[in-house]
């Protein structure tokens, strides 16, 4: 299930080239927000953001000028509608509904923020369908997301996917990993055989 709302360091960024007979391009990122919106000290002892502070990040996103931002450890809506808010009244957001803690209060969702003056939303889907254990152990606590845009000054469309696979030094967090990438490279594989899917997909 997907929750599709209205809407500091910057992530990665990325451009993609549109069609050939087109000079523009897109500009696309990630972020990993840290904890956006949680209650607890889970920070490095930094003070908890307040309302200013998620102004501060919207405005931040807009002026990186992405179309689409990927997004790791949001919290909550209450605090990515605002995060939104402060990036303009264009910008819409679609969130995972996985990575919730046993706390009951604490997440790490992911999923999109993304400007809807220069993308359309054509369909997202939380990856529900991929193994939640594996080898007698459990992976995937944050479920990828994946959606597909359009480029409406080109038409140019593509596949987006954000996944925050398990962190960690230890050898039970590296297995976790490597079975969390191994089903997500054997999905994306399987995706691009499929006849008429796009092949233009970014992870």
């Amino acid at each position: 299930m997907i929750r599709t709302q209205r809407l500091l360091l910057p992530g990665l960024l990325f451009s993609l080239a549109l069609p050939a007979q087109s000079p523009a391009t897109l500009k696309i990122g990630t972020w990993n927000l840290e904890f956006l919106g949680a209650d607890g000290d889970f920070r490095n002892k930094l003070p908890l953001r307040d309302d200013a502070d998620y102004q501060k990040i919207g405005e931040k996103i807009r002026s990186l000028g992405v179309a689409v931002l990927a997004l790791q450890e949001i919290s909550g809506e209450a605090p990515l509608r605002k995060v939104a808010a402060g990036a303009g009244p264009s910008w819409q957001v679609v969130l995972g509904t996985s990575g919730a803690w046993d706390d009951g209060k604490t997440a790490q969702s992911i999923g999109f923020l993304y400007d809807q003056k220069q993308v359309e939303l054509l369909q997202a889907e939380e990856l529900l369908q991929f193994p939640r254990e594996l080898e007698g152990v459990p992976i995937f606590h944050r479920v990828p997301v994946t959606a597909c845009f359009r480029a409406r000054a080109t038409g140019f469309d593509f596949r987006m996917v954000t996944v925050h696979l398990k962190a960690g030094q230890k050898k039970p967090d590296e297995q976790k990993r490597r079975l969390e990438a191994t089903t997500l490279h054997d999905w994306i594989v399987a995706l691009q055989k499929t006849q008429g899917e796009d092949q233009d997909i970014v992870v």
